[in-house]
């Protein structure tokens, strides 16, 4: 019923005041790229077993250099949400860094599939790669576990 209710209030036809209140009350799950890196032999998670260190990693977006905001959950699992304004499919391309050393390279094309109307923003992501690392798609259509070799 929970379900059916955050549904129903992601995709309301209501405009104006009614919608504004109606969306403040949703809770809507941000489309990201979920990232679980791995040790690629034991395949521990390379945060939980302090191989990495969270205070020391920092995204960098490959074009303009720039550091990017990630989240990083309790169980280490690595949240990256792209930019939500593009109608058309847009490339990303990160580096993701420890130390200033580049440990992964991640590129993916994304755009926004929703409309004016709906209070949840929603992504389509496709072409998810990770150079120099072997990956494997797990239950989510966006979640991945990532193994390294460091």
């Amino acid at each position: 019923m929970a379900l059916s209710l955050s549904l129903l209030g992601c995709n309301n036809d209501d405009v104006g005041e009614n919608q504004e209140m109606i969306c403040s009350a949703v809770s809507c799950f941000s489309y990201s790229i979920a990232l679980d890196i791995v040790d690629e032999n034991t395949k521990e998670n390379l945060l939980s077993n302090n191989t990495l260190n969270a205070e020391n990693l920092k995204l960098i977006r490959t074009s303009d250099q720039s550091e990017v905001t990630f989240y990083l959950n309790t169980d280490n699992i690595i949240f990256i949400s792209p930019n939500r304004e593009n109608r058309d499919f847009q490339k990303f391309e990160y580096q993701l860094q420890s130390f200033g050393e580049a440990i992964l390279n991640i590129s993916f094309d994304s755009k926004e599939i929703t409309s004016s109307r709906d209070c949840c923003i929603v992504l389509e992501i496709k072409n998810v790669e990770f150079d120099g690392a072997t990956s494997e798609n797990l239950d989510s259509p966006y979640y991945y576990r990532v193994l390294l070799d460091l």
